[in-house]
Parts: structure tokens; sequence; C-alpha cells
């Protein structure tokens, strides 16, 4: 009798040490699980397109273009292109490394928040991180911002396990950390002041000058070897980066919705680090550098060198988490989880919307763009449908025309209609753009069907709007047989003036 009760007593304690034990493996297993669900809804939007068309090039021809584009993300693309050739291009192939990228930064939030509070909390911190709507959003984004907040994780995680104990291995596992931080996204080695903060603390506190200098050491080998694509990014940024202003107080107070993928969850993570204070000094210290000091670097560079763009400081969500997780170091474990709970039923609402077709629009979520999404796969599955041999295909206005291409070649390769009026095509140019023809209306032709695709709606005046060569070109030698808004854009069938579609062979 007293064995049996015995027993019974001990399954408690056996349960906790296993979910304790294990807290990083749980953490990462629940963001998989959740980053995982729902990962084919979203379209496919511009920038993940960047990604297709850079990582299906051929090596030398990825490295052509990243001379002269996207140099900052040529880690990504070649992380990418390796993955593809392993496991096929499909669209949850592609987003993939980013669900299994978000699921190691869950882990190794738990990591960090086990050496600074303990287990219990470890293991509440990286389900807090996992419940996140904004986790979600990027774990389901074919781009390199879950690397990038995977590595500022694991950075921070290796940096505490080298301040503890400096071996050298723990020294250049942080170096490699850092490295890839900054190769993913270079306005993350602003946590390199961060972590320079908290380095500069500890010495403070016990006057070991040895730490300082390793530490030095594997900041400045990390700055080094991302010194390249620094270089090279600079070039590149008039190019890619000239729409970017200097931030205000507007920009600020969508940073931490943003940074939560949620107002509401936001506003959760701001009471739980106030709560925090009550907490470990090191981890409060620990927690709050690495959130606010990399946006004050980051707000003061742009007011010169304009940096600023929310997402761009995505690898501060894992210190918020740190920072947040404070709030329960003198919790129990029941009711660790139980904030955890009311975090991700409040961030329900969100998580649903950051799963629907058209949310990767919007870069800014929860603030929405104004523009409606374009469905690149409904318009794909449309022109493939209607299309017969011999049809061409021409997409206006130019800028957009390599968007509908990626996509179009993509899913479809060579079975689609000729396209018309390129130029050159992205790989020859060695751009992520292909160059268009700048004479339309000598290069459209003369095919008894073409497809004109526009970004917009045009269904009620489909050539309205088009410059006056293009516009006459068009009329002087086809004739509009139909035109159908597809969710973005306008797909337009034009047939040659010459020819006659009889009522027994209506054009599709």
């Amino acid at each position: 009798m007293t064995a049996t009760v015995a027993a019974r007593a001990s399954t408690p304690d056996t349960a906790r040490r296993v979910l304790l034990d294990g807290d990083w493996a749980w953490s990462a297993v629940a963001m998989l699980g959740i980053g995982s669900v729902g990962i084919m809804r979203p379209v496919v939007w511009r920038d993940e397109l960047c990604s297709i068309t850079a990582a299906r090039r051929a090596l030398p021809a990825l490295w052509d273009m990243l001379q002269h584009v996207d140099a900052v993300s040529g880690l990504y693309y070649l992380l990418l292109h390796l993955w593809i050739s392993l496991v096929g291009d499909s669209l949850p192939a592609i987003r993939i490394p980013s669900v299994l990228a978000m699921a190691g930064a869950a882990a190794c939030v738990t990591r960090t928040c086990r050496i600074l509070y303990g287990p219990r909390v470890g293991l509440g911190a990286g389900l807090l991180f996992a419940v996140l709507p904004v986790t979600s959003r990027y774990a389901q984004e074919a781009r390199g911002y879950a690397l990038c907040v995977f590595a500022a994780a694991a950075g921070g995680w290796l940096l505490l396990r080298a301040l503890h104990r400096p071996q050298w291995t723990r020294w250049c596992a942080y170096l490699v950390a850092m490295t890839v931080a900054g190769y993913a996204n270079a306005v993350a080695l602003s946590l390199l002041a961060a972590h320079a903060v908290v380095v500069g603390a500890g010495w403070w506190r016990h006057r070991e000058t040895r730490r300082v200098v390793r530490w030095a050491a594997a900041a400045s080998g990390a700055v080094v070897l991302t010194g390249p694509v620094l270089l090279v990014a600079a070039r590149q940024r008039g190019g890619q980066l000239f729409w970017l202003t200097a931030p205000g107080p507007p920009q600020l107070r969508e940073l931490f919705p943003t940074l939560a993928g949620s107002s509401l969850v936001a506003g959760a993570l701001i009471v739980l680090a106030a709560l925090s204070v009550t907490g470990p000094r090191r981890a409060l210290l620990v927690g709050a550098a690495g959130v606010l000091v990399p946006v004050t670097v980051v707000f003061a560079v742009s007011q010169a060198q304009p940096l600023w763009y929310a997402r761009y400081l995505l690898f501060v969500v894992p210190s918020l988490v740190v920072l947040a997780s404070g709030a329960t170091a003198r919790l129990p474990l029941r009711a660790t989880v139980a904030m955890v709970a009311v975090v991700a039923v409040i961030g329900v609402p969100d998580q649903r919307a950051v799963r629907e077709p058209g949310a990767h629009t919007s870069g800014r979520y929860p603030y929405l763009s104004p523009q409606p999404p374009i469905r690149y796969d409904v318009l794909g599955r449309e022109l493939h449908r209607r299309a017969r041999p011999g049809d061409a295909r021409l997409f206006l206005p130019a800028e957009a025309h390599w968007q509908y291409e990626t996509y179009l070649d993509w899913r479809y390769g060579r079975d689609q209609p000729r396209l018309v009026c390129q130029a050159r095509t992205a790989v020859q140019a060695q751009r992520l753009l292909p160059t268009a023809d700048a004479d339309i209306g000598r290069c459209i032709g003369h095919s008894p069907r073409l497809w004109l695709v526009r970004a917009g709606r045009h269904d009620t005046a489909p050539l309205r709007g088009l410059s006056a060569p293009v516009g006459t070109a068009f009329k002087q030698r086809y004739r509009i047989a139909s035109a159908r808004y597809v969710q973005g854009s306008t797909l337009i069938l034009a047939v040659a003036a010459t020819s006659h579609s009889g009522p027994t062979s209506p054009p599709r």
C-alpha cells in the first residue's frame, strides 16, 4: 500500500522532470507544430519571389547576381539553393527552412532563460516565443528573417555560456552565430552593442578583464567576417533601400506591435516586461539591453542613414521574450504555463490573420497594406487553363513583369504562352529583375492571341492608362476579346484584328 502511494506521488515529479529536462526540445517542437499550421495558405508575394528566382539559379549565376543586387541576402539564397536541390522547390519546401530556423530560435530562447532564471522559466519562455503571432508569420515566409532570429537567439545563448566558462570553443561558436546573424541581416550586428553592455556590466562586478578581451576578439571577428558583404551592400544600398526615410515617433509606436505580430500581444509583453523588474538583475539587464540597445542604435543611425524598418529589427524578439519571462521568475510551473496560455489565446485572431492568403503582402503586420494582394496562384491557374498553343503573353507595367514571370516560370516552366517584350532574362541581366524591351509597341508582334496581364483592376477599360505608343499598337493589331479581374491583376485576352472567332469557338 505504501509503495503504491509513493509511486503515485512520484508521478507528477517524473512528469515535471521530463518537461524541464527536455525544455529546449519541447519549445522547438511547439514552434515546429504551430509554425507548420497553414503553411501553404499565404500566397507567395514579391519578396518570396526574390528568394525563388535567386535560389533556383546555378551557383555561378547566383554569384553574378549578388555582385549587383541583394548581397545582404546572399547567405540565405545559398542555403535555400542547397535545400531545394535536395527536397525540391514546392511552396512548403521553400518555407520549411524558416520553420526550422524559428524552432531553433525557440530552443535557444529556452536555454538562455534556463541560464538566467532556471529550467521552469526556460520552458515557459520557449513556449511564449512559440505562441507569438510574429514567429509564425516569419516561420512561414521564404526569406532570411527567421534565420536571422535564430542566429541572434543563438548568439545571446552562446554569449552567456562563454561568459560562464570562457573556453575558446565557446567563443568561436559565438563568433559563428553573430557572423551568420550579420550575413542574414546586416542590421543585426547592432546586437553587438547590447552584448557589449552585458559584458561591461560583468566586468564592473568582477573586474575580470580576460572575458572582455575574448568577447572583443570574437565580436571583432564577426565584424571582419561580415565586412565583405557590408561593403558590397553599402554600394548596393541606393538601389535597394532608397525608399527608407528617417524614423520618428510614429515608427517607434508601431515597433512593438510589429515585433509581436499583434497589438494585444505586444501590450501583454510590455506588461510582463514591466513586471520583470522584480526578477534577477542580471536577467533584467540581458533582456533589456537586447531590446533597447539595438533599437536605440538603429534609430540613431537611421537619422543620417535610414536603415529603419520594423521587420529589420525582428532579431530583438528573442531578447523581448527573455525580458518578459522575468515576470514568471517566482511563479510555479503551472502559473507560468497559464500565463503562456493567456498570451496564446489573446493572439488567436492574429494567428488566423497571418495565415490569410494575402497576409504576407503587409511587411508591417498588424498594420495592413491598403493594396489588395496579387494572387499569382489564381492568375497562373486561370492563364494556364485558358491558354492555347501559339498564344503569347505580356506583362504591364514593366516593373511588375518580373513578379508574374518568376511565379509562372516557377510553377509552370515552359508549359505556358510565349513571352514577348523581354529583352533579357533576370539571369542574363544578372539581376533579380529581367529587362523589358523599351519599344513595347514594336515587340508585341502579331500573335493570333496575346494575353496581357496588368497589375491592378482594368477589366472595365483594359487599355486605359497605357502609354500612347502601346495603346495605339494594341488598337491597330488587336481587339479585346475578354478582360477578367483576377484578385489583384487583370487578365486580358487580345485577339489579332485579322482573326475571327465565330460563335462555335469563343475565346476562352
